[in-house]
């Protein structure tokens, strides 16, 4: 838990999709006490905000997908447009 409280403090996306992924196994697992399932919110708010400007969808949307992601363990396929000059 204490490497999640400096993952959360840093603000980097990847350190957070780490505390996202990591507590949820842990969830599955073991079971998460009340401080785990805290920091699961901290972290899973920004990305879902993230998701929610990055591919312009409503903040409901964003936390379903993000949901959908940890759980079932789904990639994500990006498509990404090059302009040409």
């Amino acid at each position: 838990m204490k490497h999640n409280r400096a993952k959360l403090g840093c603000g980097d996306v990847r350190a957070l999709v780490e505390v996202v992924r990591d507590l949820s196994q842990l969830a599955t697992t073991h079971g998460v006490g009340m401080r785990g399932r805290d920091q699961y919110k901290r972290a899973h708010e920004p990305l879902g905000a993230e998701l929610m400007f990055a591919y312009d969808v409503d903040a409901s949307r964003a936390r379903t997908t993000l949901d959908r992601l940890v759980v079932d363990e789904v990639e994500v396929e990006v498509e990404v447009e090059v302009a040409v000059a």
